[in-house]
């Protein structure tokens, strides 16, 4: 689709997402559009639109109303710090970026050692209102002043600390997602869920379940899932594990607008390690 068929079709979206009650920053400035064409990797796509939600509902109101039918060829990316290397918060149409106004800390709660939080929230910011309390989120990934913790659940990021702490993933203690129908499922209580997307679920756990043998002996074990879905830790006993599913999704399974996160404690000491080599490749060659 041209450059005007598709802001033919955003003009009457962006009206009719006000007038639902969008409350959110809508930007279509050049200066806006090009910064978030890029991210960390080599690629540059200019979006149309760069949507800033300021709540759960201005994203229920976003992605609800791209389900209608004059709307079903819109194209949205949920985009955090725009830290990943693979261009995946890339997208010429809309831009939907909770990391300007969706960036609280919600609650804590030092005695289950947990931390409520939005999307937006910076890795940095998140750790530096922890330190006074003597805990951290372990997950450390090398751009962190800029990642946030949505993007970190939706790559499922690890960083430096990984064989000790775990991934973000090995963190995430539950998620609020906005669905593709505008739904909000929370993966602690599937209660309040559409019954069309309940169904849905019916239907997944039906699939992997039968599968579960294929599954586990034909996918290798990886540190990371992040290409493609994590179906072998999805997988449990009692019921779909979908902390998993979403973890490493990419955004491609729902938005997310709240996460609770378990913290851990700091660490007393630390040491570091040198290690010379005579050769870059050498080095190359043991890593």
């Amino acid at each position: 689709m041209s450059h005007l068929n598709r802001i033919s079709l955003l003009k009457p979206f962006l009206k009719r997402l006000k007038q639902n009650g969008f409350v959110g920053d809508i930007d279509s400035t050049l200066g806006t559009c090009v910064t978030t064409a890029t991210d960390n990797s080599v690629f540059q796509v200019i979006p149309d639109v760069v949507l800033f939600p300021k709540s759960e509902s201005d994203v229920q109101k976003i992605v609800a109303l791209s389900m209608l039918s004059e709307f079903k060829s819109l194209r949205i990316t949920a985009r955090g710090g725009g830290t990943g290397t693979s261009g995946q918060s890339l997208n010429k149409w809309i831009i939907v970026d909770c990391s300007r106004h969706m960036r609280a800390i919600t609650a804590l709660d030092v005695d289950a050692c947990q931390v409520t939080v939005q999307p937006g929230v910076v890795l940095s910011e998140l750790n530096a209102f922890l330190k006074p309390h003597g805990y951290f989120f372990s997950p450390h990934v090398a751009p962190e002043d800029r990642a946030t913790v949505g993007g970190m659940i939706n790559t499922d990021a690890s960083g430096k600390g990984s064989w000790r702490y775990g991934k973000t993933s090995d963190h995430v203690k539950s998620l609020r997602c906005v669905l593709e129908d505008g739904c909000i499922l929370d993966t602690a209580d599937r209660s309040q869920v559409s019954a069309i997307w309940d169904q849905r679920f019916n239907e997944l756990s039906r699939l992997l379940y039968s599968n579960a043998q294929i599954i586990q002996q034909g996918i290798s074990e990886h540190h990371r899932f992040f290409s493609g879905y994590n179906l072998k830790h999805a997988i449990r006993e009692e019921t779909l594990n979908l902390n998993a599913l979403f973890c490493g999704s990419e955004g491609t399974l729902g938005i997310v607008t709240h996460a609770v996160l378990s913290i851990d404690p700091l660490p007393q000491k630390r040491t570091l390690v040198v290690v010379s080599y005579s050769s870059f490749s050498q080095a190359i060659t043991d890593a």
